[in-house]
Formats: structure tokens, C-alpha cells, sequence
């Protein structure tokens, strides 16, 4: 093809009041309107046996030359076996295919981590593709991205951290990101999903199943009463916050506010009827009436009192602010080490306050409403709506009493370890 005698040709062209076709050679044509303002480039070549027309551009905006280079493309991908309009319907309907394994990423982030998941496991996740695997893998393209690839990631990572004398854990949060993103890049039909499957979990994890005896209950309970009276080795605010995990099972971001649930404020304590709400948390099943035994009235009391409008957190950092739900953790390490404890976290409180209202007889219903989990059946999870307020009042003054009991036999030396053990760590 001529491309300077085909350029010329363009440029002459005169309007023959008609819609007319002009042939440059190399079997690409310029379509001219009537008035022959609008030059279409085509290519015109044959695919599976029939002859098709793909649009190259329009002149003079794109060239002879260009129009071209861009039919030499085209017919290359007609050798493969390939139909170039096929490729640009899937490019207008879907977007572009992402070319790395780092624009992978950040369109899992923002169309699907942001969008579908809790905020602070969308944050997480995201550090860990950020951190790990954009830094290593990043440039890969993603035609290129090798199973093996991924699971040497995967692998290198806990080997690290086993050297730094740690478990290695965060290598299987790693490997669960990955793979999540992997299924959602071959559900948008990028990838293959034997990308995804099985990748490998370096660590066995075993559940974590601790509850505190009740002799620890009681040594817990009197420390927390020590600091919340005179101070200690911890800030009050943290022991308030941990007496009323001990006493009602709640999760720690359901009182102090983290960023996918809302802490307790004033607005949502009603002390004439001796109740608070519990507005926001993990699953809609969270939201709940607590209805309070004296114990617990009485902390939720003194955080009202030192709130100063009805809008602010009852919880709030030393010099203010919300209190991230790792620094009741952290309150909650110093306690351990000051107790001598074996390890325990908040979490911990949970399931020993679930584990003593189960060793009270109270129903499972109302374990359920006091600790915010879903039902067991269709029943439960969809129609149930009851409260249950005198059921939770009961279940929650019978863990009073034992926390109470726990703490008085604790104190007394003539006792043996073995009278108060309680429950048996599982």
C-alpha cells in the first residue's frame, strides 16, 4: 500500500452530494459522507469465512499511516483465531481488562473490598495487597501470574515471620486475601479461578477456646474494682469498659466506637428505666435492649455522669476522643501480666460470660439476645422479634452473682485454689 499516493488521495477528495466509498489499497476503504466532511477508515477482511468491516478511525484525526499500523493489528489478531469486535464489546461493557496483578488490586479494593466488606476487615485486607503483595508481585502481568507464584508469596511470608518468633498466622490471613481476590478477579472473567483454589495456609491454627476459672473471675474483678476506685495499672476508663465485658458479654467495639459499630453515648442509656442500647454491630442481630442488674447500673452511671452532652462516647480516651478497640485490648495484656494470669483477651470475657449463663440454665434464646448472636433456625434468625427484657435482666444478674461470688471467695486466703476453680479452661 501507497501510503503517501493514499494520503493525497483523502485530501483531494470532492464532495459529490452523494454517500460514496473509496478504496486506498491494502484492502482498507474510506467511507465519505454526502457532504464529505466525515471520512471513515475501515479495514475490510474476512472472518471465520465471512467478510467483516472494522473501524480504524477517522481522517484526518487518525491518519493514513496510523490507520495503517492499526489494520496490521487487527489482521494479526484475525491470524490467532481471534475476533477483535468481540475484544471491544467486552472492553465497553466491562472496562478494561487490568493489565497487572497491581491493577488487579486496586479494583478489588475499590469495587469490591469498599463496597461488599466490613470496614476493618477492608482495611486490613488492603494493607496486607498493599504491603505484600503489590510490593513483590505488583509488576507481574496478569496474563503471566503463575499459581506458584502466589503460594511462594504466600509461603516466604510466614517463613518471615517465623524467623521474627512469631506463629506465622498472618501468612494465613495473607492467603485468604489473595484468594478472595482471585475468585472475584475470575468471576469478572480475567483470570482463571485454578488461580484461586487451595492456596496454601502455612499455620494450623488451633480454635481459640479460653475462659477464665472462677478464681481468675474473681482476682480479674477485684483488681478492676481496685483501679476504678483509686486508680492503678491501668486508666478507669479501661476497667469500666472491662467490668462491663465481664458483667454482659458484649463485643468491645459495641461500647466503645470502632469504625464499622457505634460505642454506647448518653442518648442511648435510659436510666429511669435501667436500660441501654446497643444500636450498631457485626450483624443486625447485634442491636439489643440490655436491661441492667445494680452492678453494671452503677459503672454505666458513673460514665454518664462524666459525659457532657448526649451525643458524646460514655468511653472515651484519657485526653478524649474514641478509643480504638486495641487499646482495651492492650488495658487488658497489663491486667494479665499483672495478675499473673494465663492469656487471656476481651474476647475471652465474652465467652466466659456466654459459658456462665449456658452452667445457669439460662435458655438459648436468651443467651442469644444478651450476647447479640443470630439464631439457630429460620425461626429465630427471621421471625423472632421478641426483646425478652425480664429474660435478660434474669440471665444477666444470675453472671453478676457469680462474678460477685467469684471475687468474695478470691479474697479469702483460707480457701483453696481448688474450691473456686469453676470452669476448666477448654
Amino acid at each position: 500500500m501507497d501510503l503517501g499516493k493514499a494520503d493525497r488521495k483523502l485530501r483531494n477528495l470532492k464532495s459529490t452530494g452523494t454517500k460514496q466509498t473509496v478504496s486506498l489499497g491494502g484492502s482498507i476503504v474510506c467511507i465519505v459522507s454526502a457532504t464529505g466532511g466525515n471520512r471513515a477508515l475501515y479495514l475490510l477482511t474476512k472472518v471465520g469465512g465471512r467478510m467483516a468491516r472494522f473501524p480504524l478511525g477517522t481522517y484526518p484525526t487518525t491518519t493514513v499511516s496510523k490507520a495503517y499500523e492499526e489494520a496490521q493489528r487487527v489482521r494479526a489478531e484475525v491470524r490467532e483465531g481471534r475476533d477483535p469486535r468481540v475484544e471491544r464489546r467486552r472492553v465497553a461493557v466491562s472496562g478494561d481488562i487490568p493489565r497487572t496483578l497491581e491493577e488487579l488490586a486496586d479494583r478489588f479494593v475499590e469495587r469490591h473490598l469498599k463496597v461488599n466488606t466490613r470496614a476493618a476487615w477492608a482495611k486490613e485486607a488492603e494493607r496486607l495487597l498493599r504491603t505484600e503483595v503489590i510490593r513483590e508481585l505488583g509488576l507481574v502481568p496478569l496474563g503471566q501470574l503463575q499459581r506458584s507464584d502466589l503460594a511462594a508469596l504466600i509461603e516466604r511470608k510466614a517463613a518471615a515471620l517465623r524467623t521474627g518468633g512469631g506463629t506465622g498466622a498472618t501468612a494465613n490471613r495473607l492467603s485468604a486475601v489473595i484468594s478472595k481476590m482471585m475468585i472475584w478477579s475470575a468471576q469478572q472473567g480475567w483470570t482463571s479461578f485454578d488461580l484461586a483454589i487451595r492456596l496454601p495456609k502455612p499455620i494450623k491454627e488451633l480454635p481459640r477456646d479460653r475462659v477464665l476459672t472462677k478464681l481468675e473471675v474473681g482476682q480479674f474483678w477485684n483488681l478492676l474494682q481496685e483501679i476504678r476506685e483509686t486508680g492503678g495499672v491501668v486508666h478507669p476508663v479501661y476497667a469500666r469498659v472491662l467490668s462491663l465485658l465481664a458483667l454482659g458479654g458484649a463485643r468491645t467495639s459495641e461500647l466503645v466506637s470502632a469504625e464499622d459499630a457505634v460505642g454506647l453515648t448518653s442518648n442511648d442509656v435510659d436510666l429511669k428505666a435501667g436500660t441501654f442500647l446497643i444500636k450498631k454491630g457485626k450483624t443486625s442481630d447485634s442491636v439489643r435492649t440490655i436491661v441492667m442488674p445494680p452492678v453494671m447500673r452503677q459503672i454505666i452511671e458513673e460514665a454518664a455522669e462524666a459525659a457532657e452532652g448526649p451525643d458524646d462516647l460514655l468511653f472515651q480516651l484519657p485526653r478524649g476522643g474514641r478509643i480504638p478497640s486495641r487499646e482495651v485490648s492492650r488495658a487488658a495484656r497489663k491486667i494479665v501480666r499483672a495478675l499473673g494470669h494465663k492469656k487471656w483477651t476481651p474476647r475471652d470475657l465474652r465467652r466466659t460470660v456466654a459459658t456462665i449463663l449456658g452452667e445457669e440454665g439460662v435458655s438459648e434464646a436468651t443467651k442469644r439476645r444478651i450476647t447479640g448472636h443470630a439464631g439457630s433456625d429460620v425461626h429465630d434468625r427471621i421471625y423472632d422479634r421478641s426483646e425478652r427484657l425480664k429474660d435478660v435482666l434474669e440471665g444477666l444478674r444470675r453472671v453478676e452473682a457469680y462474678v460477685l461470688q467469684a471475687a468474695d471467695e478470691a479474697q479469702r486466703p483460707e480457701r483453696s485454689s481448688e474450691d473456686i476453680l469453676g470452669f476448666q479452661n477448654m
